[in-house]
């Protein structure tokens, strides 16, 4: 049966590896069901890969790794039988290494199991107890075969066996890593992309009952070699004796081959940079001095002075990296002139870093600079004639290039590079050009060569001297050449004041003759042997003008004033880089009468100018003109002031044209006394205005009734009761509010208080009409100001402004307090008072126009307020005692009082309140008796009459009663008593004393009737009677007393 196994898997692991896939076969031992292999190559070096394997370097030493990896379980080892009767071992490890270029290092296999080694015995098959390494070499390949431990003579005394355990893999599984060193020798073969085989991995294990094994894996490598290039220069192609200049070397490692393949380079290690200098050159530290044997230049070379070698060692450069190197030289003074000096360097590397055997030498790689001796270096100076220049002029060049003696040129040619903001005009531009010293007859003069514009705006001329031979003298020569500066630069911008236009003139010549025949091309010029420039700068410039005006009447201004005078300050600063002369400033109206609107307003001419300044008065607008004397240099400021009047005119009317705006313009200046004249044309003229601002009042009004109640609207009687009117007059403007006129619009039926108007407050800076009254207002209302004259017919305040610093006056800020009375009339309803309030301002104006011109827009210097009352009748209710029911009794031609209380039972007061008492039959009124003074109140000996509450102890003012008859001699019959006023809720009693008289009634009873009315009453009078009675003499009984003492004594005498 294990023949007939051993045929199938032979069919399955050749077909297993045909398809490079693990073969299965019927496995389900957990040690090699999962069984895995990995075939790779280690590289010490090199990263990376090339042709799509991993790279190697030549001289690389290479380990290829066959690593398996079994899991937790057992690990049989079998015989096989093939189908041609041979047996196999079925359980080994195994890597095969092919015989090519990569061979020849290749070293003895070592095995780790989960990196432990293990101890490898050579043999031909499995040993008990031992792992052995069977390797078979042949032509093509050697094999190298480590078996699982069996006893190999047992396995084939029983070749159909199932196997036998051989190993146990632990829990967690095992790696098995079967190596063996591969070496990459530097061998022709072996190039730049090179592919090669490094190893074939397989691993073949017994399963128990069967077999499999992971098919053959292969691992190649690719070769990668480093490339170097270097290119060195001079820092100059032409040097004179004994002159320093510097090499500059580049050595850099490509990134690819550059081939059409574009195969990547590699590493460079040990770059070695030599550099053997002429004889003719030393190498020179960084402080200039020369180098002595081994020391180290500022770029790390180390010089050689036996071998004349500058020697660089880089570690290593990357493929991509460079790395510049700088050698400074100085060239012998002795080196004869003419002579040229070349010199090379080279570089060379290894693929591998350090000393290793096998590793590959890079072929050197050179570069060659080479430098003239023998030609001076002409001497360029340059100069323009103006270093600030406008836009549009001339600039003229001066160049003067010298050429040193001892020495010969070729070639010599100066030139100059204008820069972008200039225009040459060819041949026009050139204006002259000669040998001004040193010359010797035959000597070429400058040539004129064509001048060549480029596209960037700059424009190169140039004049060509050709061959100078050699002469002990300097030869100096001088071109000079004018350009036009342009407005804009060559794209279309323009070019801004303080621009700066450099450009740069060069002397060119070269050691040995280059150009023949030819003229120097000034488009394209190549670098010449020597050259030297040097540049000049001229800024583009001008004077410019700015103008500042102002007033010394900075703050709000009160035409008002006394002093009518502002003093205007011109500030006229250079803020250009050339100095201004011939300024002119015109100045808008001085002396004209202008405004819009109504208004006019006159500047009178200017006095007291400052500074030497001049004024023309041309007669036309705009055309007044102050002229400065002198000039103005760049960044300074010449300033001076002058003196008009500034009072306006009083019929400004409603124009608020008063605000001073007074304009000055700079209207001519030049850029020298016979220079440009600016401001040029299109540029506008420098304007500056001064702005005076007249200041403006605005009136406020806030009325109000002076009364103690809660009510809203305020009540008050009908027929005559009293208002208090209050009104708050403010002023919240920027300027003083002159003759302040209150209107008050009264309801129907109610009438002004003659001579009620007075001013009860002022703060402290209102100023009163009447010229008797203080200039400064301290009232109270302890001791008001009567208005005198006021009848509130029209107006409370008025006045007529007729000079400055007259009228009633309220400042900005301040406020007057006027009260008033009215009396109502004999309707009652809910009455609307409204009180406006005008003003005049400093001018006399009674408003403003906010445009002027413009009716619409009339703003009054007014104010208004409202307010209102209500007025109502009063009710009373009416008593007089006693009656009847009391049972009061007076003795026949007795005396007795009826008392009289009338009670405000209303919200508003009762006016003229009459109460008329009819005195009845049989008794008289009989107040001659009790007051001889008069009728007097209660709070008076022999009073007769009261009001509670009584409104003095309240600080008011107690009513007056007046009686009718008054003082008649008796008898009084119908006695009419009259009480002024009486408040809501108060009550007034009157006492009236009787006297019986005259026959008796035959009812023996005094009745006594009172009557009550008052002012605005419409509902009838109220009534009340009183009644006593009367005891007739007959009736009046004779008492007798008698006295005892209880305690029986006699009484006392008398």
């Amino acid at each position: 049966m294990r023949n007939r196994l051993a045929s199938c898997l032979a069919s399955l692991s050749i077909l297993g590896t045909l398809l490079s896939v693990p073969v299965a076969s019927a496995d389900t031992n957990p040690a090699t069901i999962a069984m895995d292999s990995v075939c790779s190559v280690n590289r010490p070096t090199t990263t990376g890969n090339i042709s799509g394997v991993p790279a190697v370097g030549i001289g690389e030493a290479l380990t290829a790794h066959s690593r398996t990896t079994f899991g937790a379980g057992t690990v049989y080892q079998d015989v096989i039988e093939r189908p041609d009767g041979t047996t196999y071992f079925s359980t080994y490890l195994q890597i095969v290494v092919p015989t090519n270029e990569l061979t020849s290092s290749a070293g003895a296999p070592q095995l780790e199991i989960d990196g432990v080694p293990q101890l490898l015995t050579p043999g031909t098959e499995p040993t008990l107890g031992q792992w052995t390494l069977a390797t078979v070499a042949t032509a093509t390949e050697t094999t190298h075969s480590v078996f699982f431990p069996a006893d190999a003579a047992a396995l084939l005394a029983s070749p159909t066996g199932a196997g036998v355990a051989s190993y146990v893999v632990p829990s967690g599984g095992n790696t098995f890593d079967l190596s063996v060193a591969v070496s990459v020798p530097n061998h022709p073969a072996l190039v730049e992309g090179t592919v090669r085989t490094v190893a074939s991995c397989f691993s073949s294990a017994s399963t128990g009952p069967s077999n499999r094994d992971t098919g053959v894996q292969t691992v190649k490598v690719g070769v990668i070699e480093p490339l170097l290039t270097v290119r060195k220069t001079a820092s100059q192609a032409a040097v004179a004796p004994g002159e320093p200049f510097s090499y500059e070397i580049e050595v850099a490692a490509p990134t690819d081959s550059g081939t059409a393949n574009e195969l990547p380079a590699g590493t460079a290690h040990d770059v070695i940079v030599s550099d053997v200098l002429a004889p003719e050159l030393t190498p020179l530290g960084a402080d200039g001095s020369p180098l002595v044997d081994g020391a180290v230049s500022e770029s790390g070379g180390t010089w050689n002075a036996a071998t004349r070698t500058m020697r660089w060692t880089l570690p290593a450069l990357a493929a991509g990296g460079s790395e510049t190197l700088a050698l400074r030289v100085r060239v012998s003074a002795s080196t004869p002139k003419g002579t040229t000096v070349s010199n090379s360097v080279s570089a060379t590397g290894t693929s591998l870093p350090g000393t290793v055997a096998g590793e590959r030498t890079l072929s050197p790689v050179t570069s060659t600079a080479t430098v003239a001796v023998g030609v001076d270096t002409p001497v360029i100076a340059k100069s323009a004639s103006d270093p600030v220049i406008g836009w549009g002029a001339e600039e003229e060049f001066t160049v003067t290039a010298t050429f040193p003696a001892n020495s010969a040129y070729a070639n010599a040619l100066i030139t100059d590079l204008l820069p972008d903001g200039f225009t040459f005009s060819d041949p026009s531009g050139y204006i002259s050009a000669t040998c001004t010293s040193g010359c010797a007859v035959g000597d070429p003069g400058p040539l004129p060569l064509a001048a060549s514009p480029n596209n960037n705006g700059t424009t190169r001329i140039g004049w060509y001297l050709g061959s100078l031979s050699s002469s002990g003298l300097d030869r100096v020569y001088t071109v000079v050449y004018r350009a036009t500066v342009d407005a804009t630069y060559n794209d279309g911008s323009p070019i801004p004041l303080n621009a700066v236009l450099t450009n740069q003139a060069e002397g060119r010549t070269n050691a040995v003759d280059r150009l023949g025949q030819a003229l120097p091309n000034l488009s394209r010029l190549t670098p010449f042997d020597a050259t030297s420039s040097a540049t000049t700068s001229v800024t583009i410039g001008r004077p410019v003008l700015s103008i500042a005006k102002s007033a010394n009447r900075n703050a709000a201004w009160d035409p008002d004033l006394l002093d009518p005078t502002v003093t205007w300050t011109i500030d006229v600063t250079n803020t250009g880089n050339a100095p201004a002369f011939g300024v002119e400033v015109r100045d808008q109206g001085i002396g004209k009468t202008f405004g819009p609107g109504l208004g006019s307003y006159g500047l009178g001419l200017p006095t007291s100018i400052s500074n030497g300044v001049t004024f023309t008065a041309l007669g036309f607008w705009w055309h007044d003109v102050f002229t400065i004397p002198g000039s103005i240099a760049p960044g300074a400021t010449m300033t001076f002031t002058f003196v008009t009047s500034s009072l306006p005119a009083f019929n400004a009317g409603y124009s608020r044209d008063v605000d001073l705006i007074n304009t000055a313009q700079i209207s001519k200046y030049r850029s020298g006394p016979t220079g440009t004249v600016y401001p040029a044309t299109g540029e506008s003229l420098p304007t500056s205005a001064a702005q005076v601002n007249a200041t403006y009042p605005t009136p406020t009004l806030d009325k109000r009734i002076v009364t103690s109640q809660v009510a809203s609207p305020p009540e008050f009687g009908v027929n005559g009761d009293t208002v208090t009117y209050e009104l708050e007059i403010g002023n919240t403007g920027s300027g003083p509010l002159f003759n302040p006129s209150i209107t008050e619009t009264l309801p129907s039926g109610f009438t002004y208080v003659a001579d009620s108007g007075r001013i009860v407050s002022a703060s402290g800076g209102v100023r009163i009409t009447d010229p008797a009254a203080p200039a400064v207002a301290t009232i109270s209302a302890a001791s008001p100001y009567l208005l005198p004259g006021s009848t509130m017919a029209a107006e409370l305040l008025n006045g007529m402004k007729t000079a400055p610093n007259a009228g009633f006056m309220i400042p900005p800020g301040e406020v007057v307090t006027v009260r008033f009375e009215v009396l109502t009339s004999a309707n009652p309803g809910v009455w609307t008072n409204t009180a406006r309030v005008n003003a005049v301002d400093g001018l006399g104006r009674a408003g403003i126009e906010d445009t002027p011109g413009d009716l619409t827009s009339r703003r009054l210097y007014q104010a208004t307020d409202i307010i209102d009352l209500r007025t109502q009748r009063a009710a009373l209710a009416l008593t007089k005692t006693p009656d009847l029911a009391d049972n009061v009794t007076v003795a026949q031609g007795g005396g007795g009082t009826y008392t009289i209380r009338v009670t405000n039972t209303s919200s508003v007061p009762a006016l003229n309140v009459a109460l008329t008492d009819t005195i009845g039959a049989s008794h008289v009124y009989s107040r001659q008796a009790v007051a001889t003074a008069g009728f007097k109140d209660l709070s008076n000996p022999g009073g007769l009459w009261s009001v509670s509450p009584d409104p003095v102890s309240a600080g008011g003012t107690r009513p007056t009663l007046t009686e009718t008859p008054a003082g008649a001699p008796a008898p009084i019959t119908n006695p009419v008593w009259t009480i002024s006023r009486l408040e809501p809720g108060s009550t007034a009693t009157v006492l009236v004393p009787i006297t019986q008289s005259g026959a008796l009634p035959a009812d023996l009873t005094l009745t006594n009737t009172v009557s009550v009315n008052f002012a605005g009453n419409t509902s009838g009078a109220l009534t009340d009677t009183g009644t006593m009675t009367i005891i007739p003499t007959a009736f009046v009984p004779d008492v007798t007393k008698l006295v005892e003492r209880v305690d029986g004594l006699p009484m006392p005498a008398g």
